[in-house]
């Protein structure tokens, strides 16, 4: 599609599905905006890409699949205060502002079998002013047939997760300093 201040918009997802065991697909949307605003001297486009792609392949005892996502973002901050601004200090103004997220991610899933499912995924985000975040995630889930001990019983179902997340800001508010943090979860 097009639309209004030089618009473009795309967004497409294709699918294949082989023999009845492998399955992967494609998606991307794209959208973005060069400069729509009129009367303001800073740029004030945007853009957005997101991609994304995943296989799948069912066996015999389990199915596994494994899947990526890519995103990126740019903005402008064009807005200015009802103040005179000479052409050197709008010049100095960095109005551009760029995100990334980065996304690797793989799920089992078993038959008949004590562990139900896992999934994991790793993932990454960004910006231009330095900011990363880093998180990785476990999430295996047991089931336990609990009839051996008494058919009247259901069977145990127990759901966890391991989950990392750390980052650091380049600097902070107010000083140089950078922010570095980190958490670890552990339960569901």
């Amino acid at each position: 599609g097009y639309g209004n201040f030089n618009t473009p918009f795309v967004e497409a997802f294709l699918h294949q599905n082989r023999k009845f065991e492998d399955n992967f697909g494609v998606y991307l949307k794209y959208i973005s905006s060069e400069n729509g605003v009129e009367n303001t001297p800073l740029d004030n486009g945007y853009r957005n890409i997101n991609l994304g792609a995943y296989y799948m392949h069912e066996a015999r005892y389990f199915t596994w699949k494994v899947g990526g996502n890519v995103r990126q973002d740019k903005y402008n901050w064009y807005g200015l205060p009802d103040i005179t601004f000479d052409t050197q200090t709008i010049a100095s103004i960095a109005e551009a502002q760029s995100y990334g997220f980065y996304e690797l991610e793989g799920e089992l899933v078993f038959k008949d079998s004590y562990i139900d499912d896992a999934k994991a995924s790793l993932s990454m985000f960004d910006d231009k002013f330095g900011s990363q975040e880093i998180r990785f995630a476990l999430q295996p889930n047991f089931e336990f047939p609990l009839t051996r001990i008494n058919r009247n019983l259901n069977n145990l179902n127990l759901n966890t997760k391991i989950e990392y997340l750390g980052g650091e800001f380049e600097q902070t508010y107010d000083s140089d300093d950078n922010i570095s943090y980190s958490f670890l979860n552990v339960g569901h």
